[in-house]
């Protein structure tokens, strides 16, 4: 995936710079390390305080940056951390290449991500979306039935004591 869109990056951006933040040893395949520099989470400088290694992330003067959503939760912290303390733009980039802004005027696009993401872009929302505002209403009940049952049978042990 990471191969897919650095040929896209660098077809559409040709004199951008772009740094690499991954938990894989070693670089992708068509990573051009005159334009940019591969950090790895397991290398020196991320091994310290993390807090320090964001600011220094935070002050590189970055104006994009871009998040890899490849529907597997490796560096999921790390990708909120980075998009949180970062000053640029957000670019959410998913598992085909397929890129869009992390703005108010897509956020119909991060809709359609999340419920790829959960498996409700068929057509069970409706269902989803029933059991979620049910499925409190079910906890409060067994909650009180067994309130009740016991209750009971704590009387009945007064009772007969």
């Amino acid at each position: 995936m990471a191969e897919r869109f650095l040929t896209h990056l660098y077809d559409a951006h040709p004199a951008q710079r772009v740094d690499l933040l991954t938990c894989y040893t070693g670089e992708p395949r068509n990573f051009d390390r005159s334009r940019g520099r591969v950090i790895s989470i397991h290398g020196v400088e991320a091994t310290g305080s993390r807090a320090s290694f964001l600011s220094r992330l935070a002050g590189g003067g970055y104006n994009v940056v871009a998040i890899l959503c490849a529907n597997q939760s490796i560096m999921t912290s790390w990708k909120w951390a980075v998009g949180a303390r970062v000053p640029a733009k957000l670019l959410i980039v998913n598992e085909n290449a397929d890129y869009f802004w992390f703005d108010t005027a897509h956020i119909s696009n991060l809709g359609m991500l999340i419920k790829h993401r959960w498996g409700t872009h068929t057509g069970v929302s409706l269902q989803l979306g029933v059991a979620v505002l049910a499925s409190p209403l079910v906890y409060l009940y067994l909650l009180g039935n067994a309130g009740w049952v016991h209750a009971r049978r704590a009387l009945r042990k007064a009772i007969t004591s």
